[in-house]
């Protein structure tokens, strides 16, 4: 999910929400995976835009086992 705003003609603010499942039947148990952003978009003139983005992601592991190579 993500929201962005729009403050002038030119700049832009947003945050975006991910949520990432994976399940490893039989192996190696499962993981969830949530990560935030903010975003930030600038237009100078016509054909030059600036767009940056940054956040966090924090995973969980669950269900992990050693396998001895």
């Amino acid at each position: 999910a993500d929201f962005n705003r729009r403050l002038s003609r030119r700049t832009s603010v947003g945050a975006m929400y991910m949520y990432f499942h994976v399940d490893y039947p039989r192996a190696f148990g499962e993981a969830d995976v949530h990560t935030f952003m903010l975003q930030f978009g600038r237009q100078f003139g016509r054909s030059w835009e600036l767009a940056l983005a940054g956040g966090v992601s924090l995973s969980d592991f669950s269900g992990i086992r050693s396998i001895q190579l």
